[in-house]
């Protein structure tokens, strides 16, 4: 017997060992995919991951695991599908205790409805992060600033710079490294030149540049701190600093951004340089033209800058005016456009979840009502097993009383 309840013991251990399938170092698979820089070996790994990370039951790992796959949506222009995953990975994690983690997840879903321009739903979830920086006792500077300036920054967007100021204020009162002081600076510079305070702009921005060149923030941040102290600095009446501030812009942007045009074509033009901020005008029209990311749209205003450039010849007093409309037209068009898609990426995804959570809490409810169901079975069964019991010791008790009477009777 003891021979067999050992064999038994051995083969159930064996069994259960050679069952458990060896899990994925997850961390080091998508450090690999990421370091590789092929969005879609980024996305594969990253949907691989998910159900090795449903398998731990860890809140944290899963959460990571969407947050992860939203990123790779997102690297592949798929904001439906970053939205949605940003939203299973906060929705994992709302169960943990406030942290460092619960605080990126919960801003990452608040910059995701940022980028889609849903400013209702993206303060929300940035103000709970604050809430969440400001609960915990330690905090890494590193995090603890990042809620600050994209609140900042969300500010701004709403055209309420004194809003943003203290926000930015608060951003720079954490210890960073110098590359996210540039992005700090950027913000507080923005703030105060929008309030009109151009000197502390300038000053603001400068702090920034030097910053970038310790360590570089990225190439946009460079760009938008070195145009935006030449336009402070022109602000200031100091029009021969900002010049070669403005060129250098200029050249860093390559079209990807229309503003250096602009604004240093608006200054040769203020200065009686007509033919040169003609010249800027243009370039910085066509090429945004150019990278427009709707083809419809970069047709139309292909025709519209040239049309433009047919009505202004021989009467320089309406370039500018020409020039800024067409601007205006691609921004503004290229702007409802995606508005209209970023709407639409909100609210398919927002009943997508709705959808998701109805059917959870229907089978959550069916759940529920069969372990109630069983529940009760079981109670009946324990009441009538107990029943049972005490009649048969009852019954085996008379018995043993009636045994004992017959025998004294004998």
């Amino acid at each position: 017997m003891k021979r067999l309840l050992l064999l038994t013991t051995s083969l159930a251990l064996l069994f259960s060992c050679s069952s458990q399938a060896p899990q994925p170092d997850l961390d080091s698979a998508w450090a690999e995919a990421w370091q590789s820089g092929d969005s879609n070996l980024i996305l594969q790994v990253a949907q691989e991951n998910i159900p090795y990370a449903i398998a731990t039951e860890d809140a944290t790992i899963i959460s990571k695991a969407y947050w992860r796959l939203g990123s790779a949506h997102s690297r592949l222009g798929q904001f439906a599908e970053r939205l949605y995953h940003a939203h299973k990975a906060y929705d994992a994690a709302s169960d943990l205790p406030p942290s460092e983690f619960s605080l990126l997840v919960t801003l990452n879903l608040g910059q995701t409805y940022k980028h889609l321009n849903d400013y209702k739903h993206a303060a929300q979830f940035i103000d709970e992060s604050i809430g969440i920086a400001e609960s915990l006792s330690s905090l890494s500077p590193e995090i603890a600033y990042k809620p600050y300036i994209i609140r900042g920054n969300l500010e701004l967007l709403h055209g309420r710079p004194a809003a943003a100021l203290p926000l930015f204020v608060q951003a720079n009162q954490y210890p960073v490294a110098v590359k996210e002081q540039a992005i700090i600076f950027n913000g507080l510079g923005n703030a105060y030149y929008h309030l009109g305070h151009y000197e502390k702009a300038a000053d603001t921005w400068q702090l920034g540049l030097s910053a970038a060149a310790q360590d570089d923030p990225g190439a946009i941040f460079r760009l938008e701190l070195t145009a935006n102290l030449a336009e402070a600095l022109a602000q200031l009446d100091r029009g021969k600093e900002a010049e070669p501030l403005w060129r250098q812009a200029i050249a860093m942007s390559q079209g990807t951004r229309l503003f250096p045009y602009l604004d240093y074509g608006q200054w040769l033009d203020a200065q009686g340089r007509e033919e040169e901020a003609l010249s800027y005008y243009h370039q910085g029209l066509t090429e945004q033209s150019i990278n427009l990311q709707h083809g419809e749209l970069r047709h139309n205003y292909e025709a519209l800058v040239n049309e433009a450039i047919e009505l202004s010849e021989g009467t320089s007093s309406y370039q500018p005016r020409l020039y800024l409309a067409a601007k205006d037209a691609i921004i503004s068009g290229e702007r409802e456009s995606k508005e209209v898609t970023y709407h639409s990426i909100v609210r398919e995804t927002q009943n997508r979840i709705e959808k998701e959570n109805a059917v959870a809490t229907a089978n959550l409810k069916r759940e529920r009502t069969f372990w109630q169901g069983a529940t009760a079975v079981l109670g009946l069964l324990f009441i009538l097993g107990a029943v049972l019991f005490v009649n048969r010791k009852r019954e085996g008790h008379w018995n043993g009383l009636d045994k004992k009477i017959k025998r004294r009777k004998k």
